[in-house]
Order: structure tokens, then sequence, then C-alpha cells
């Protein structure tokens, strides 16, 4: 029987804390809501600096994005290098994704800090070719990323299979900045380091109004209120209960996991260095293997909104990803022809219009602040958030945030119900056409 719920819950089990429900009134310099890893990361920057902080999470945290996430902290956003400098020019384009790098390595400085254990992993990664044409586009992506001092390395076909067990793949984009992690462990470490911090977290706390004013913010809970001199709202795919629906479009994808593999498969596959794999479509298949030897899938199927099934129904749109999951692994990696995957979820993220994601202040109101849509790169911005955060809670300069997209000045007007529909059609044509 496949489970239906992230492979990461398997390790939590009894460790799991609970936090109470926020009750009566309190009051904070900086209230957070949204407990995902924008949360914990604003809890622990924040608290670690001296700021009373106070978390309000709806369910519990890690329940959203963040816990059903892939555990991949990756350079980039905007699309590939060469993509983000046509649209945004150099000096923006290298700002967004160095901040993403920025990010990466003060993620591995905080894990040894904190002695989080959560399986962090120096992997790298591979961008392959999945069509011979594909080649020259990672040609010029190679060339952009080495013009701006960036490592990477370009291998052909030959080279390819000297890295991996597949002849599926035409070239690749081999980089050295990728990181790996068990998402739920890391988030669950920054939450206890928050702590000690003397930070408070409350969960199954849903906040149902927002009034913010020139010099305080109050928050409202089914049980509780909370005054505090900042909010920060991390809601991410969730924010359209929050008045944002607009700015922010929900995007569903599927997960898989396989079971725990020999050290022989596991060698046929993904050779020496264990690299997490991904290929060049839009909607791209990725590879990513965990510290106990399994394979965490994902493939180009994405949906808009919330998804129309739990994928324990087995019917439908979810039965359909499955088994496209497992004839796409096996035909590019025939070592999984009789591998049996064991876990297969959902989750759903946070996009913009232009993939730039959200992080900034209100326009009308500064001490109303937000951090969300990562649009694909949502580990790596995510932990950025609170640094970003801190820092501007510490000098004031909102100049720190123009590399991304200013909240609610862009939005699109069209009613989300047909933006869904008109969304989810264009993306099944590019889904069908570019893989032909």
């Amino acid at each position: 029987m496949i489970a239906n719920y992230p492979l990461w819950h398997e390790y939590q089990g009894k460790a799991r804390k609970h936090r109470p429900k926020l009750k009566g009134r309190e009051k904070a310099d900086i209230a957070i809501i949204g407990g995902g890893l924008t949360g914990m990361s604003n809890a622990y920057f924040l608290s670690k600096a001296g700021y009373k902080v106070v978390v309000l999470e709806a369910h519990e945290i890690g329940a959203g994005a963040t816990g059903a996430s892939s555990g991949i902290f990756s350079i980039g956003g905007g699309g590939y290098f060469w993509q983000a400098e046509r649209d945004y020019g150099r000096q923006r384009a290298k700002a967004l994704w160095d901040l993403s790098l920025y990010s990466i390595k003060l993620a591995e400085e905080i894990v040894a800090k904190e002695k989080i254990k959560c399986d962090w992993a120096k992997q790298g990664s591979l961008d392959l070719a999945a069509k011979p044409s594909h080649t020259k586009m990672l040609e010029k992506e190679h060339e952009a990323r080495r013009q701006v001092g960036y490592s990477c390395d370009f291998l052909d076909a030959r080279q390819v299979k000297d890295e991996i067990g597949s002849s599926a793949f035409h070239a690749a984009i081999q980089s050295p900045y990728d990181r790996s992690a068990d998402p739920l462990k890391f988030l669950h470490g920054l939450a206890d380091a928050a702590i000690k911090s003397k930070a408070v977290i409350h969960e199954h706390s849903q906040v149902k109004s927002i009034y913010p004013t020139s010099h305080k913010v109050f928050l409202r809970t089914d049980l509780g209120e909370l005054d505090a001199d900042h909010v920060i709202v991390g809601t991410d795919s969730q924010t359209y209960a929050l008045g944002m629906e607009h700015d922010v479009l929900p995007m569903t994808s599927y997960t898989a996991a396989t079971e725990p593999l020999t050290e022989g498969k596991m060698q046929a596959i993904f050779k020496e260095k264990r690299q997490m794999l991904w290929d060049s479509y839009d909607f791209y298949d990725y590879f990513r293997p965990t510290e106990d030897n399994r394979i965490v899938v994902g493939n180009g199927n994405i949906f808009v909104g919330h998804g129309h099934e739990k994928p324990k129904d087995f019917e439908g749109q979810g039965k359909a990803v499955l088994q496209n999951i497992k004839d796409s692994s096996r035909k590019i990696f025939p070592e999984l022809m009789n591998v049996e995957f064991t876990h297969f979820w959902k989750g759903t993220v946070g996009f913009t219009k232009n993939d730039l994601p959200i992080i900034g202040h209100d326009q009308r109101h500064k001490n109303l602040l937000y951090s969300m849509a990562y649009s694909g790169h949502g580990l790596a911005m995510a932990f950025l958030s609170g640094k970003l955060m801190l820092d501007y809670m510490k000098h004031g300069d909102s100049r720190i945030f123009n590399a991304f997209r200013k909240p609610g000045t862009q939005g699109s007007i069209i009613p989300r119900a047909i933006m869904q529909k008109a969304v989810d059609a264009y993306f099944d044509y590019r889904k069908f056409t570019e893989r032909l």
C-alpha cells in the first residue's frame, strides 16, 4: 500500500512537538503568519537578534509547501540565468542568483552552528538536455553563467554517461552549488533554535483578520488576539485567504519516493557523486537521492490551484500522475523497473506571473511585510527571507527588496476561476508540445 503523505513524515514520529493555540491577548515586536520555512527562518533570525517574536500557524508547522517539498536548495530564480538576464538585465538577474547562493551557504552555516540533524548533503546537480535541440540552450546557459563568475561545467552526451546510468540525455550543465536536506527536520531544527531565543509558536491558530495602522498591526484568531509592531506574512499559496489572491497563483505538483535501493542500484543510477538531476523541459522531471538510498521523483505534471483530489483516492488526476512518474522514471533509468514506490503526495506552492518572489513591505503600511511565491526555488528563498527581514528591521532600508517583486502592485485583475482554467489549458498545451 502506497503512503499518501510526504516521505519526510516517516522520520518525525514521536519526536513531533505540538505547540499550543493562541488564547487570550498577546503582544509582540514582530508577528509572523505562517509556520513554514519562511516563518521559521524569520522567527530564527529575528529572535536571535533580540526581537520578541510570535508565530501563528493555521495548522501545524511544516503542514504546507515546506513539508511537501523535495528538500532541494537550488541556486537561481527567474528561470535560467540567460532568461533572467534577458528579462531583468544582468545586474538584477545576478543580484537574484547571488542572493539564492548566499542563502544556501548561510543555511549550511546555520545547520552546523545549531547542530541541526537534517541529512544536509552537498550533492551538486546536473541540468540535463532532454532533447538534442536543448543542447544549444544549455551551452548558452553555461556561457551566461560563466560570464558572471558562476562555477559550472558543460558536459556532452558521452560525459553525461560517465556521471549517471542513463543514455536518455544529450548534454548537461554540472553545478556545484545545490544542496539537499530533509525539509521537516531542517524546519523543526530552526523552530527549536528560535524557541531557545524566546520565540513563541502557536499552532492551530488561523488568522481571521489583520488590521494595520501606522504604528501597530492587530491580528485576530478564533481564540485570541495579537498586537505587534510589525507583521510578516509568509503564507505562500494560502495567501488568497488574506486578500492577495491576484498576486500569488497556487500551483500543485505531485512527488513520489521509492523504497530504499541497494547500494548496487544507487551506484548504477547516480555513480560516485550522487548528484541531484533535473531535465531541461519547462515542466521538468527530477531525481533526488536521499540519505537512506531512496529516490525522490517529481515530474512536469503541474496544475493550477490546490489540486482536485487527495492522492490516496488514486483516481483521475492523482492516479494518472503516479503512473506517469513510474513510467518516465523507468524509461530513463531501467534499474528502477522492479523498484516499488512507497510514498506519493502533492504539494502546492505560490508562483508569480514573472517568477520573481514577492518580498517587501505593503505599499500603504510599511509595518506589514510579505515574503512568498518563490516560484520553484522555495527552500533557498524562504530561508533567505529571515535574513532580509532582519536587515530591514535593523536599518529600515527597503532597497534590499529591489531584486524582488513588490507586494500588491502587479496582480492580475482576471477572476481566479477564469484565470485557473486559462492557465491549465495553456500548461496542457505546453506540456504536450515541448515533449514532441
